[in-house]
């Protein structure tokens, strides 16, 4: 139900499209927290390399460091991991396998399966051995092309793996197998202290509260590496919520990175400078899909594969944006707990370069300058929002210069990313086509389909029908906003 926040009417071709931000309403009905089929089976024990500590960060430059944080590695499973695990029959005729992996000096762990699973009734839960969350149960997550799926992280030096097969399932159950695992070495969650001390924390700005709860942290797997940013739900014109996620391109530039996305939620403080809490019970959503990207302004906008618990989505402005406006970010530095900036724009800059700490991986983009009088932005930010004086968003955090204000940080322009993020956010089409054989500039168009039935269902206004030209479409999903999938030309096969 819409329960606030109107689309900015009057977008003429004097004034650049805007869109307020929207509030839905949240069921406030809680689940039970999952709980474990059989703790008291003893786990199958496996001992991991121990996790190597971060090396030694490099001076900065006099460059402007893009802003992703480096928080782990990733290791391959040095041999198969589960295939010796035991299975035990239950009472109830059912079956479980349980594993703990173990890395010494890990500060999270997070592993890797491939195959797939749950077509024969097994489910997976991940939780964390000594005793803080169970999460789950997973039946039918969504593997990448690779047939690969990145489970959530467990903060600790352990990782449990429960594996549940129904009563009357076939047994042997099809197993997948550990192919990877990510060792976090970072305790920037755990310390509060470890980011610059001249952060203000968001909790204490009661008024941003909402847009607040619509940016996450969001942490994925980067080539070898485990990487963490920020990420924020947009608005669009349909006022629909459907779940687009906008960050920084240098962030998540990849369908792979995309694929393991775990975004946590309300990772921030419950009173005014109070503690946060554990990481691992917050929440959080795994995996998207990269939608569209414009790299000259270092955006990227994802769908989420699973519904966020925030209610809150941000409200964007695609014009200019006057020098000495107010400017306030809100973003996770150092992967660490929700913080909040102030201060105010300062013109915008063209091809910027950014490096990271150790000038590698450079980019260019074109920026707003936004110069900070409170609070500031690090390595963690990356991809957070910054918002005008209206609280709509201009831009996305690219990088800037180290250290306390007065500082000046830099956001990829919005602006300059809209034409080519707008066919989900704002020139919707309706119907939405989609066929899978078209190759050029997609737009959901009848001339310009997306070639992805369930990229168009986050272009899709709720309610609204998308149309699927004949043909095999290999891809499994699920959808819980309401539309209609209609066939033209002929049979469409989804799934197969």
């Amino acid at each position: 139900m819409l329960t606030s926040g109107v689309f900015a009417q009057g977008a003429s071709k004097q004034e650049a499209p805007k869109v307020d931000g929207l509030l839905l309403e949240v069921s406030l009905t809680t689940k039970a927290p999952p709980k474990l089929v059989a703790p008291e089976i003893p786990a199958y024990q496996i001992v991991l390399p121990k996790t190597v500590p971060p090396p030694k960060e490099t001076p900065a430059s006099n460059r402007s460091q893009s802003f992703k944080q480096e928080i782990g590695y990733v290791l391959p499973a040095e041999r198969p991991m589960l295939a010796s695990a035991p299975w035990q029959r239950l009472p109830d005729g059912s079956a479980v396998c349980r594993v703990v992996l173990r890395s010494e000096e890990a500060v999270g762990l997070r592993v890797q399966l491939s195959g797939s699973f749950g077509s024969d009734g097994l489910e997976l839960r991940v939780y964390d051995p000594a005793g803080t969350v169970v999460l789950g149960p997973y039946s039918s997550p969504r593997f990448s092309d690779e047939k690969t799926w990145w489970s959530p992280t467990i903060f600790g030096d352990a990782i449990g793996l429960e594996f549940h097969l129904s009563a009357g399932a076939p047994f042997p159950p099809q197993m997948p197998e550990i192919s990877a695992v990510a060792y976090l070495n970072c305790d920037c969650a755990f310390a509060p202290g470890n980011p610059l001390g001249c952060h203000n924390d968001v909790t204490c700005s009661p008024d941003w509260a909402n847009e607040a709860s619509a940016v996450a942290r969001i942490t994925f797997i980067s080539g070898g590496s485990c990487a963490a940013c920020t990420g924020a739900l947009l608005d669009r014109q349909a006022n629909d919520g459907s779940p687009l996620m906008m960050t920084a391109n240098h962030c998540i530039g990849t369908q792979a990175e995309a694929n393991s996305l775990e975004a946590f939620w309300f990772f921030q403080t419950p009173t005014c400078n109070g503690a946060p809490p554990n990481p691992n019970n917050v929440p959080r959503t795994l995996g998207s899909v990269r939608l569209k990207r414009y790299t000259d302004a270092d955006w990227v906008l994802l769908g989420l594969y699973q519904k966020p618990p925030s209610g809150y989505f941000l409200g964007w402005d695609a014009g200019d944006w006057d020098s000495e406006d107010d400017a306030t970010g809100i973003h996770h530095p150092q992967a660490s707990f929700k913080r909040i900036s102030f201060g105010e724009s300062d013109g915008s800059t063209s091809n910027r370069e950014f490096c990271d700490q150790n000038n590698n991986n450079c980019f260019e983009a074109d920026v707003w300058d936004v110069e900070y009088t409170s609070g500031t932005a690090e390595p963690g930010s990356s991809g957070s929002p910054v918002f005008d004086s209206a609280r709509r968003v201009r831009g996305t955090l690219s990088g800037g210069e180290s250290g306390c204000p007065t500082i000046t940080k830099r956001y990829g322009r919005f602006d300059e990313a809209f034409p080519a993020l707008s066919p989900y956010l704002f020139d919707i089409a309706d119907p939405v086509y989609v066929d899978r054989a078209f190759t050029g500039e997609e737009r959901g168009t009848f001339s310009q389909p997306i070639d992805s039935v369930y990229q168009a269902s986050f272009a899709v206004t709720a309610g609204h029908e998308i149309r699927i030209k004949a043909g095999n479409y290999p891809e499994t999903f699920t959808i819980w906003r309401p539309m209609t999938l209609k066939a033209i030309g002929g049979t469409v096969v989804i799934g197969q």
